[in-house]
């Protein structure tokens, strides 16, 4: 009985820590150079592809992946001073490294909703190449501005024609629904995305 209790405390001690490591999984990621780098910890707010026009011109790219965390989860642990600022808008400032010119992390200046993001593709790398923790909390879970969509995206994922809450749209940039964080779309129609409001 007692090598049976003894068993049972290792087993309990090794799910305690299972469970530990899972809640405080650190992301960790730098620049092109190394010169800058970042950590994440704790839960994801968001992951999401971003299709605007601003960060398209930013990265040269169709789209970029961020992940968000509290403000307070997600640090710059190596080249600090070697960071440059840059206000997009008033509502983001994007730091990145003075050296390579690489992205490291943006800052929201929301009041009500203070938060940093990562772009994924300078996370950490496994063996094969590939992000990890992408298959986990790091799995982009929508796409927002869609309205400026530079190519069709068929992968399964809400469509938000700017911020969550706004309308959804499907993979050609055609309105669906008005849609809500989380949402999916379950018919394709052929109406036109109403005129913006607002730019990010």
């Amino acid at each position: 009985r007692a090598s049976e209790r003894a068993s049972e405390g290792v087993v309990a001690r090794g799910s305690e820590m299972a469970t530990q490591a899972k809640t405080e999984a650190v992301h960790r990621g730098s620049c092109l150079c190394g010169a800058c780098a970042i950590e994440a910890r704790g839960e994801t707010l968001f992951s999401a592809f971003c299709h605007c026009i601003m960060c398209q011109t930013l990265s040269g790219a169709p789209a970029v992946h961020f992940t968000g965390f509290t403000t307070e989860n997600l640090q710059c642990v190596k080249g600090e001073d070697n960071l440059a600022a840059y206000k997009s808008s008033e509502f983001m400032t994007r730091f990145s490294c003075k050296t390579c010119s690489g992205p490291v992390f943006n800052e929201s200046h929301l009041p009500e909703y203070p938060f940093r993001d990562v772009p994924v593709g300078i996370l950490a790398r496994d063996e094969n190449g590939k992000t990890i923790g992408l298959d986990g909390p790091l799995a982009p879970q929508y796409h927002i501005y869609y309205k400026s969509h530079v190519r069709p995206m068929d992968d399964g994922l809400t469509k938000f024609y700017e911020l969550p809450h706004t309308a959804v749209l499907d993979k050609n940039g055609n309105k669906i629904a008005e849609g809500s964080m989380g949402c999916k779309p379950e018919a394709e129609a052929t109406e036109a995305p109403e005129a913006p409001t607002a730019e990010n």
